[in-house]
């Protein structure tokens, strides 16, 4: 069975809201787009989430 990974990069602000919320296909894409490790400095919590798609069935 074929599994997907995704990478999801969340940024929070100051009041805990968020400010940004993307989907990366790859680790790599995630580090270079969603810069995690370096996020601007209005933004005050970060989270990452890596995601599994399992199996979709046919529309």
């Amino acid at each position: 069975m074929a599994r997907e990974t995704r990478y999801r990069v969340i940024y929070f602000n100051e009041s805990d809201i968020e400010v940004y919320n993307e989907d990366f296909h790859t680790f790599n894409d995630m580090l270079e787009q969603g810069q995690p490790l370096s996020p601007p400095p209005h933004v005050k919590r970060t989270e990452v989430w890596m995601t599994h798609l399992l199996f979709s069935t046919p529309e």
